[in-house]
This record gives C-alpha cells, sequence and structure tokens, in this order.
C-alpha cells in the first residue's frame, strides 16, 4: 500500500512539474563559492551543495549535521533538528525547493517531447521519472521538509556509487579499445618494425610494475608522507586532527571525495616516474579506486564523506599504523583475452550496423536528388548538341566538301552550287551551309578552275 502511495506522490509531482507550476523570478539565492567547487556529475549538484551551504550557515545546524549518521536519517531523526532552524533559514531552504522544483519542471517537459517524438505518445518511463525526481520530497512543492534532506542525502550516496560503478566499466573498456588499437598497429608493421614494437611495449610494461613502493592509501605511513612532502611539516610531529583541518579545505569538517583524492596524487606518481609514459586515464582511475578503498575503510555512515569523528575514529584503531602497501591496476590484468575479443566482436558490429545506416542514407539522399533530375539531363543534353553544332561535329549538320576536279558530287538530292533554293550570283563563289564561302575548286596544275554559269 505505501509504495502505490509513494508512485501516486510521483505521478502527482509530474503533473505539477508540467502544468502547474507558474514561472518563479530569477534567483536570489547566494553563489558564493559553488564556481570554484568541484562538480559531482549529479543532475542535481547544484541544489545538493546550495542545501548543505544553506545549513551550515546556522552554527548549530552545523554541529548537528556533524553528528548526524546516515541511519539517523534513515530513521527520520533529522525531523527533529529542523525544528532548531531560524526562519531565514527556513526560508532559504524553500526558495531553493521550489527553484528545483522549477528544474525539473523543464526538464520533464523536454523528456516527453523528446519521447513523443519518438513514440508518437506523451509518456516517461516511471523508472526513469521516479530517478528524476528521486532526491525530493513529492508531498509538497512548496516546503523544504526532513524527508526532502533524507531523500537528497540518500540519493546522492545511491547516484555516486552507480558512478563508481560506471566508472570502472568505462576503463575497462578505454582499456580494451587500447589494446586493440596497439594490435592494429602492429599488424600494419613489417616484421622487424614488429618485434622491435613488442620488445618497447614489453620494457615499458615493466618499468611501470617496478615502480617504488606504494604506501597503504589512509594509513598513518601514508599520511605522514602527504605531511612531509605536501604540508611541509616534520613527520615525527604528525597530528591526526590537524592534519584533517589542512586538508578539509572548505572547512565543513568533513572530507569529501575530491579532498581525499587530492591526498593520494603523491603516492599515484610513483608510479608514472616518467611523465611521457604516464596514461592520464590510468592516473585518474588508480586515484579514484584510493579513494573508493578509504571511503569502505572509514566512510561509517556511507554518505561518501569522512567526518571528523569518522577520520579521528580510523586514527586510533590498530589498523591505522599497519602499512599494508597498495596493488595498483598494473600489477593485474584489467580484462581476459575472451572479453577482449567479444568487446571487439560487439565494435565490429556496431561498425557494420552505422556503415549500412551511412549507406542507407547516401542512397536515400541520392534518390531525393533523383527527383529534380530528369530537366537537369535534358538540358546537358541540349547544351551537349549546341557544343557538336558549334564544333561541326554533329554528322547530320555537317558541311559537303567541294568537287574537285569539276566533278559534282551526289548529296542526298542537293546541288553544292545551291543554298537554300538561292541561285548563285555570277561572279560570287559558292556559300557553304556554316554561313562562309567555298574554297575556289582547282585543277591538277593548281591553277583555279573558272566557275562556268549555264
Amino acid at each position: 500500500m505505501a509504495r502505490w502511495q509513494y508512485l501516486l506522490g510521483i505521478f502527482s509531482l509530474l503533473l505539477v512539474l508540467c502544468n502547474g507550476l507558474p514561472v518563479l523570478p530569477k534567483e536570489e539565492i547566494e553563489d558564493e563559492g559553488l564556481l570554484e567547487e568541484e562538480d559531482t556529475g549529479l543532475e542535481y549538484d547544484r541544489y545538493l551543495r546550495q542545501v548543505i551551504k544553506v545549513l551550515e550557515k546556522d552554527p548549530d545546524m552545523r554541529k548537528r549535521m556533524e553528528e548526524l549518521s546516515l541511519e539517523d536519517l534513515k530513521e527520520g531523526n533529522f525531523a527533529r533538528e529542523l525544528g532548531f532552524l531560524s526562519t531565514n533559514i527556513r526560508s532559504k531552504l524553500d526558495e531553493l525547493k521550489r527553484l528545483e522544483v522549477q528544474r525539473l519542471r523543464t526538464v520533464a517537459r523536454q523528456r516527453m517531447e523528446a519521447a513523443a517524438g519518438k513514440a508518437g505518445a506523451k509518456r516517461m518511463d516511471p523508472k526513469a521519472l521516479e530517478n528524476m525526481v528521486g532526491h525530493v520530497d513529492p508531498a509538497t512543492m512548496e516546503k523544504f521538509t526532513d524527508t526532502d534532506f533524507e531523500r537528497l542525502i540518500k540519493k546522492a550516496a545511491a547516484d555516486l556509487d552507480e558512478a563508481d560503478k560506471e566508472r570502472r566499466k568505462e576503463f575497462k573498456r578505454y582499456e580494451m579499445e587500447k589494446e586493440l588499437q596497439r594490435r592494429q598497429q602492429l599488424k600494419d608493421l613489417d616484421e622487424t618494425k614488429r618485434l622491435k614494437a613488442e620488445d618497447e611495449y614489453k620494457q615499458r610494461k615493466e618499468r611501470i610494475k617496478n615502480h617504488p613502493k606504494i604506501k597503504h592509501p589512509g594509513s598513518k605511513a601514508q599520511m605522514q608522507e602527504v605531511w612531509e612532502e605536501t604540508d611541509h611539516l616534520d613527520p615525527n610531529d604528525f597530528n591526526p586532527k590537524t592534519f584533517f583541518a589542512l586538508h578539509d579545505t572548505n572547512g565543513d569538517k568533513k572530507l569529501d571525495m575530491f579532498e581525499l583524492e587530492a591526498l593520494f596524487i603523491k603516492e599515484v606518481d610513483k608510479i608514472y616516474r616518467d611523465a611521457d609514459e604516464a596514461d592520464p586515464v590510468e592516473l585518474a582511475e588508480e586515484v579514484s579506486r584510493m579513494r573508493e578503498h578509504v571511503m569502505r575503510e572509514i566512510d561509517l555512515d556511507g554518505d561518501k564523506m569522512v567526518s571528523r569523528d569518522e577520520f579521528m575514529k580510523a586514527a586510533d584503531q590498530a589498523q591505522f599504523e599497519n602499512d599494508e602497501g597498495w596493488k595498483d591496476i598494473n600489477q593485474d590484468e584489467q580484462f581476459t583475452e575472451e572479453e577482449l575479443q567479444e568487446y571487439n566482436r560487439m565494435v565490429q558490429e556496431r561498425l557494420e550496423r552505422k556503415k549500412i545506416r551511412m549507406q542507407e542514407e547516401h542512397d536515400r539522399f541520392v534518390k531525393e536528388q533523383n527527383i529534380n533530375m530528369p530537366n537537369s539531363v535534358q538540358m546537358n543534353q541540349q547544351q551537349q548538341q549546341v557544343n557538336q553544332q558549334q564544333q561541326g561535329q554533329d554528322p547530320k549538320l555537317r558541311v559537303n566538301q567541294p568537287p574537285i576536279n569539276n566533278q559534282v558530287p551526289v548529296n542526298q538530292g542537293q546541288v553544292p552550287a545551291q543554298q537554300a533554293g538561292q541561285p548563285i550570283q555570277q561572279g560570287q563563289p559558292p556559300v557553304n551551309q556554316a554561313g562562309g564561302q567555298a574554297p575556289p575548286q582547282q585543277q591538277a596544275g593548281g591553277q583555279p578552275v573558272q566557275q562556268v554559269m549555264p
């Protein structure tokens, strides 16, 4: 029953998004510092960050948020916390909610119009709709409720998890594509160059594998190295609380995914010591995997951030002192030969479909052009005939050659001395059909033959 009520609320929200809301005035919420922060890639990233910033403006609420766990959100305990908000903070949250609903209305209309253009009907997949509005409370369009905050945080955590899964899949595809291109390049080389290229490839892989030891991400040894090389402090004076404060760059008493990843850049640089051999995609993937690993070990409430309390608890564990090292992505193959061949087959099929589609588009274009071609063909033929006439290349229109040795040629019943039925005037040379004077007839001795009139 609860599920049906929830879906009813979702569809009610869709109706409001597409029809009911007035256009709101230009946003007046402060955007201080938003442009400088990293984007999480979420569609509602701006809304998420604005809500957090507004809540953090209240010192008491900021303290309560630091102590709040994901379990508290799931149990609805945040409702009591919203009761302590000032009227000013509540008004700003309400305005943010209305602006987000307005954005969702625009997106919903665009997607429904796109769906109508393809399927012929204005409809959206219920799952897609639920995913689009899953971060807001559909029960109210005007007020920011405790359910809004709960759904926003939980949806963000789930979406970031999904983004990490998709990132791993994309990296695997990248590595397979890279290998296929390498093998294709080898086929284009002669035997000597191919053997040399293979040898250089193996040497490069060995150089990358034999890098200095990588310290375990999130261990004391790894953080002491950052403390010394990045913060330029004495490693013997290492203090976890001070370290956290130094790297909490936005001062929200949490280490987000970007602040965490910044801690691992020094370690990853050990793998790619030669800048010419560094693959930026592989480097970024290594940093992301280190961040995921630390999140699994330290992020106890699953909100995709490490709070100061979580960090200090991890620093008190015996495991914090243990440096187990790190196995980077170059130590293992990222795919099997069977997976590579299957991917290659899919790529070839995709290229073949694209080729067929392009050929069909070409044929359709030619067919559409041919509809207007007959007139053009006729004009070209007429122009060709005119050109032949001017150049004397049309056998039917050629001028008869003058007779030789007083012999009168028989030319299809026409008398050479006549032009269009008019007699030749005495003393005038005959005129040919081209309009010029015919050359005088000559005897064998080269003397002109006298024209004798009958």
